[in-house]
């Protein structure tokens, strides 16, 4: 299926459309759990020809930032429709350079939700300026970038509590309560 974005004009990016993943089996898919679920190759940004037709791109971003932004608010758009958690891996698009990217996140730009997770990773979470589109940092214990991805969802998946840790908690909470208080 291809997908213009920005519309027909040939001043615009045409974009090969990617098949939206949930946030859920791209998390699986990074964490490498026996539950991950591979995506078809079709599903990798990387595998997605991006070409830039000379002409106009949006204010001095380069074609590039244009045509992701096109994508968060098509997809932004789908997700108010369907609910569906897509996942935009920036780290899978070979074409981006710094000056690129920084362009990116500057037009992006922060929101007022920021979160981080310390695990086996650290994981830095941002809602950039529009509401339900996601900038999301995994960092490895050396501080250094493992991936970034945008995310088009409510909340991301990684800052949701699972039910096992809820059980594991419950059961935590029950057994301080059963303890004897000290006097």
């Amino acid at each position: 299926m291809t997908k213009a974005l920005g519309g027909p004009t040939p001043q615009r990016l045409r974009v090969q459309a990617l098949r939206y993943l949930s946030a859920s089996k791209a998390y699986d898919a990074l964490s490498n759990t026996p539950n991950c679920i591979d995506p078809d190759p079709m599903t990798r940004l990387s595998d997605i020809p991006v070409q830039a037709d000379p002409g106009e791109s949006r204010g001095n971003a380069s074609p590039l930032v244009t045509a992701v932004l096109n994508n968060v608010a098509d997809t932004l758009a789908q997700f108010l429709e369907s609910r569906l958690a897509t996942v935009i891996d920036l780290r899978a698009m070979p074409q981006m350079d710094a000056a690129t990217y920084q362009s990116l996140k500057d037009a992006l730009s922060a929101g007022e939700v920021s979160a981080t997770v310390d695990s086996d990773v650290t994981v830095e979470i941002r809602e950039t300026q529009y509401p339900g589109v996601w900038w999301v940092t995994h960092r490895n214990e050396q501080g250094g970038i493992v991936t970034e991805l945008i995310e088009i969802t409510e909340v991301p998946d990684i800052l949701k509590t699972h039910v096992i840790d809820m059980r594991a908690g419950l059961l935590r909470l029950r057994q301080t309560l059963a303890e004897p208080s000290p006097v």
